[in-house]
């Protein structure tokens, strides 16, 4: 690898496919948690005898891998970071961050560079984080994968969330539902401040309020311009991201007298 520039991450490996692969390794490695490689060594890699979990955990990192290497390379293909790199290089790049945003924080190409669309995706990534028992931050994979298997039940008209043959408690749905509320309720009110008090494009903020919330690390370059209160707030962000949202709701929460009886059930109109 040779002699690294301070503060230039990975950059200047982005065409080391060597390199990128044991980082990317390292990173699933790390991030698909304790519970799913106790399973796998259970199983001995028998799908069918895996875990509910652990075949979610490895469906939907797989998936997001894919996707956002696909989907950062179509948006990034000539463009900004990637118009200088060759075809391999590119592809490399767009694997590098797709795996990386979800956790590492590691960058291979100037991530100011991208377009508006690139950090999107990465801060669509980063929220995302990686799975449940790992050294990642966000909602989790889980968590996604809940929420859209509820929205797929909810266009089904099915009354209960079923997959691999297995059926989801409501009070699971409702828990992710939560998690995702509050990570986007905090991410975003942030980056409202920020972009609001710094005078910064609002999409700019957003990047550092999901990577600081998702404990994630990549930044555009603006972190060290910002004033005190902007990082008091990503400094809060962080602290919340690590310590995990239901530790916080279990925090706060309150245990309320289970009443005898159900109340009466009315419905309401949604949408």
């Amino acid at each position: 690898m040779g002699s690294v520039q301070p503060f230039s991450s990975l950059t200047g490996e982005v065409g080391n496919w060597y390199v990128n692969l044991i980082i990317m390794a390292l990173i699933i490695i790390g991030g698909l948690g304790f519970f799913v490689w106790r399973d796998i060594l259970a199983t001995k890699l028998h799908f069918h005898k895996m875990q509910l979990h652990t075949k979610l955990v490895l469906s939907v990192s797989l998936f997001l891998i894919a996707a956002g290497t696909l989907l950062l390379f179509v948006c990034e293909r000539g463009t900004g970071a990637y118009q200088d790199l060759t075809l391999s290089e590119q592809v490399a790049a767009s694997a590098f961050q797709s795996v990386s945003a979800r956790t590492a924080g590691f960058n291979s190409v100037n991530l100011s560079a991208l377009t508006q669309t690139g950090r999107f995706l990465i801060i669509s990534l980063m929220l995302i984080g990686g799975s449940p028992g790992s050294t990642a931050g966000g909602i989790k994979t889980t968590t996604f994968a809940v929420l859209v298997l509820s929205v797929i039940t909810t266009f089904r008209s099915r009354k209960s969330t079923e997959v691999f043959g297995r059926r989801l408690e409501d009070f699971i749905t409702r828990k992710a539902t939560c998690i995702f509320f509050l990570y986007i309720t905090f991410s975003f009110s942030a980056a409202m401040i920020i972009s609001r008090i710094e005078n910064i494009d609002f999409l700019d903020s957003l990047f550092e309020s999901v990577s600081a919330i998702a404990t994630v690390g990549l930044s555009t370059g603006i972190t060290p311009e910002l004033m005190p209160l902007s990082h008091a707030l990503l400094a809060f962000l962080m602290i919340f991201g690590r310590v995990g949202s239901l530790t916080m709701l279990l925090a706060f929460s309150f245990t309320r007298k289970q009443l005898p009886s159900a109340l009466p059930l009315e419905k309401i109109q949604l949408g």
